[in-house]
């Protein structure tokens, strides 16, 4: 099976205003691999938020939070995959910690786009 590239939305891909980061979006966009935006937010943050994205979005609605780990063992269980089968980018440290209790492989996304680069390419098929 492709690998699965889940994406953190505020704070990787968009903003707070919900411009799309332009070179996380170029970034992505050359792998083929199955996209799924991973967020909190709820109906009305996602017309701000998320208003520009096109790829699948998943929310819990802050119930429970990213950095809880459920909210990924509910993300794995919906689309029926296994953690082995998901590479993702998050910037927010503590919810990469409760991905990684999920054994989802788990880049923190610094800021830092030589170093989301290379986790990308080491990671996905």
């Amino acid at each position: 099976m492709k690998k699965i590239l889940a994406v953190d939305a505020v704070g990787c891909l968009v903003d707070l205003n919900g411009n799309i980061d332009n070179h996380i979006f170029k970034i992505i966009n050359k792998y083929k691999n199955r996209k799924i935006v991973l967020t909190n937010a709820n109906d009305e943050e996602k017309k701000i938020f998320l208003k520009n994205i096109s790829y699948e979005i998943f929310s819990l609605k802050h119930n429970p939070e990213k950095t809880n780990p459920i909210y990924y063992e509910k993300f794995l269980s919906e689309y029926n995959i296994k953690a082995e089968n998901v590479i993702y980018f998050e910037h927010n440290i503590k919810a990469v910690k409760s991905a990684r209790l999920n054994n989802i492989t788990t880049h923190h996304y610094d800021g830092i786009i030589d170093n989301l680069n290379i986790f990308l390419k080491k990671n996905l098929d």
